[in-house]
């Protein structure tokens, strides 16, 4: 939730289109954040704040979930090797954001979503519009490049994670494993 009026930012700053005159309604990043505080209050930059959490909870959920299980199925008897872990992390992310994809267009919606109108503006509102204009697979716009990058986020930190615990428990012989996880978060 720290970082969501950047995402905010990013999204308005991406989906701006250039005026009659040729210029474009946000100079930077930095006078997108002063407009969008300006004319929509502070709470402009934590649009999509209730998609976003939902996201980042049932994504990484589920990626977490997924990952020894698909990991193993990859290994089969062997010990995983570092591509395995690497390729077991990506998959359990874009598997888990295939699933949650929905909530990426919510949060896109309303991020860039303008209007002053608190019903219009609520994530009820915003379902029915999608389903409305675009049906159930307007929910997964975008999600063959948010599978790309979900697997590329989730194989550098899951899958690097992964390797790194193994390594520091087999090197290092620790008898409890809680360490093993405390030093490969690092």
């Amino acid at each position: 939730s720290i970082t969501l009026p950047t995402d905010v930012i990013k999204t308005r700053l991406q989906v701006q289109v250039n005026n009659t005159m040729g210029s474009t309604e946000y100079k930077g990043m930095f006078d997108a954040a002063y407009s969008i505080t300006k004319y929509e209050g502070f709470s402009g930059l934590f649009r999509g704040l209730q998609p976003a959490l939902i996201r980042q909870v049932s994504y990484t959920g589920i990626a977490f979930i997924l990952f020894e299980p698909v990991r193993d199925f990859i290994s089969g008897n062997d010990d995983p090797t570092f591509i395995k872990r690497v390729f077991a992390g990506g998959t359990a992310g874009g598997i888990g954001i295939a699933i949650c994809n929905p909530t990426e267009v919510l949060k896109t919606k309303m991020q860039t979503n303008r209007s002053t109108e608190l019903n219009k503006m609520r994530m009820s509102s915003i379902i029915k519009t999608v389903y409305k204009t675009d049906g159930i697979t307007g929910f997964w716009a975008g999600v063959y490049p948010n599978i790309c990058r979900a697997f590329l986020v989730n194989a550098a930190e899951i899958g690097m994670y992964d390797n790194a615990k193994n390594w520091i428990l087999n090197e290092y012989s620790f008898n409890n494993i809680i360490y093993g996880h405390i030093f490969a978060s690092f």
